[in-house]
């Protein structure tokens, strides 16, 4: 190969990393695991109470009722109401216990999946670049082939010409050289074909100039052994670990966690509640002959507190529960 084709061409390495990094199913299976690990994190979170604040704001005109005062006004007025809530779920049959351990098992499975994918990607940019050099030696072994025909063929056609063989063993070596020249012509189709399946596993255009770069002794042991050691680590662990067993392993516990978590809609759900409740209104003037609360006064007067556990029986749900959990154990 030139040396300025040399210069410009893509070893074994740069070529693996090109299909690795530019392979859309890659990329789309790195966004399953994220989306996977942002679903863990949500579980997790889920054991958490939640907070939230809500505040409004009234204006009402002519005969009203204050909310505020439990009164009714026969003037415009103003009122706010503010609350702080939080729940906390002691019991919910398990649903979130199961659902953490599912979100964990889906994880594991988008992670093995991911990375079945990457070594098949990486297993097949080997084998591509391997039929390339397979290929371009062959072109030049055919090469060498058809130089030998040729030269046979000129040393016969002076032979023949002097008279020491019969010319009708030129038809023969014609023959040969012009099989020689069709093997060449094959393979060079061979290697446009080996270059078309590595461009289409490293995503490049089909008209895209490419040509690669190895070493010229004991290729094949150098490539399998020095410069991909990945290759037989690979296969080690695809050997030793089994991601597919390891894959339906997970499955079966995910499916499992799935019938529990359906199951766990049917019991009995446990809540404490915990609320602050305040409001203001313009209209409550207080005493007759003194001035109006100020608001924050009336915040702090009008300040309550609930605290409370709040039971949940499923009783019928028109079968949805049943459904479910049925539509689950399927799965599993």
């Amino acid at each position: 190969m030139p040396a300025a084709a040399q210069n410009n061409a893509l070893n074994l390495r740069q070529c693996v990393d090109m299909a690795v990094g530019n392979n859309l199913q890659i990329l789309q299976g790195q966004a399953n695991v994220a989306t996977n690990e942002f679903a863990v994190q949500q579980s997790r979170l889920s054991l958490f109470p939640n907070l939230n604040f809500s505040g409004s704001y009234f204006f009402s005109y002519g005969r009203g009722l204050d909310y505020v005062t439990n009164t009714f006004v026969g003037q415009n007025f103003q009122s706010n109401n503010y609350s702080l809530s939080s729940n906390l779920g002691l019991y919910n049959g398990g649903v979130k216990a199961h659902s953490i351990k599912k979100a964990g098992y889906d994880l594991e499975m988008a992670k093995l999946d991911q990375q079945a994918l990457i070594e098949n990607i990486q297993l097949n940019t080997i084998l591509a670049f391997l039929q390339v050099m397979f290929a371009e030696d062959q072109i030049r072994v055919t090469e060498n082939r058809l130089a030998i025909s040729q030269q046979q063929l000129n040393d016969s056609e002076k032979l023949a010409a002097a008279g020491s063989i019969p010319e009708g063993n030129l038809l023969a070596l014609e023959a040969q050289l012009a099989s020689d020249e069709l093997e060449i012509v094959n393979a060079r189709n061979q290697v446009a074909v080996a270059y078309l399946q590595l461009k289409n596993l490293l995503q490049l255009d089909p008209a895209a100039p490419l040509s690669i770069s190895y070493p010229g002794q004991d290729l094949l042991q150098e490539v399998l052994n020095a410069r991909m050691p990945e290759l037989n680590a690979t296969i080690d662990a695809a050997i030793s670990n089994l991601p597919g067993i390891q894959r339906f392993e997970y499955l079966l516990k995910s499916a499992e966690s799935q019938v529990k978590i359906a199951g766990g809609y049917g019991l009995p759900s446990l809540t404490l509640v915990g609320q602050l409740n305040t409001s203001y209104s313009d209209a409550d003037i207080g005493l007759p002959g003194f001035e109006a609360l100020p608001y924050t006064d009336q915040l702090e007067n009008n300040l309550g507190e609930v605290v409370g556990l709040t039971l949940s029986i499923p009783i019928f749900n028109n079968g949805q529960v049943a459904i479910n959990k049925q539509n689950a154990s399927l799965a599993y």
